[in-house]
């Protein structure tokens, strides 16, 4: 992650800036900065999503908060999907054209663990690639890291 980064996970998520203290607002402030950032680099290659996409990522608050229900990698297709779920939709994410993937999910995570999205940006690596940085919310901070030509998403009601 370039720009929301766990460091300001942290310091977002702190009893100092749930408190609202002086130190809590700095926090929020440098959130905004940091959103304003990443809001301006990422409208250099927004145009590179399909519209449907897009719609559902931003009515959707980028998926945040949003439990995290199964990946399933194909080798043969070079995809990946992301099933996450909502009290009253499920969604499909799909990745295609995938040259890189990592998810660094601990090793107890097996036994009775609960995944939220969390937060996520994309990048632009080339013409062709872009890359999707994922924040998810644990018992712990878990990244995830996709290297992709093209992401679509579906939606179905419960």
């Amino acid at each position: 992650m370039n720009y929301f980064t766990k460091e300001l996970m942290t310091n977002v998520c702190s009893p100092d800036a749930i408190g609202g203290t002086e130190i809590g607002l700095e926090y929020e402030r440098e959130w905004e900065r940091v959103y304003k950032r990443y809001k301006e680099y990422f409208s250099k290659f927004k145009n590179r999503f399909s519209k449907a996409f897009l719609n559902e990522f931003d009515n959707n608050g980028a998926f945040h908060d949003f439990e995290l229900k199964s990946i399933t990698y194909s080798y043969e297709n070079s995809s990946v999907v992301f099933a996450l779920g909502t009290p009253k939709y499920d969604y499909a994410l799909k990745y295609t054209g995938v040259k890189a993937y990592k998810f660094d999910l601990p090793q107890d995570a097996y036994i009775d663990y609960h995944i939220d999205w969390g937060y996520c940006e994309f990048e632009m690596i080339d013409e062709k690639l872009l890359k999707h940085n994922i924040l998810f919310l644990g018992r712990d901070y878990i990244d995830c890291e996709i290297t992709f030509r093209h992401v679509s998403v579906k939606k179905r009601r419960k």
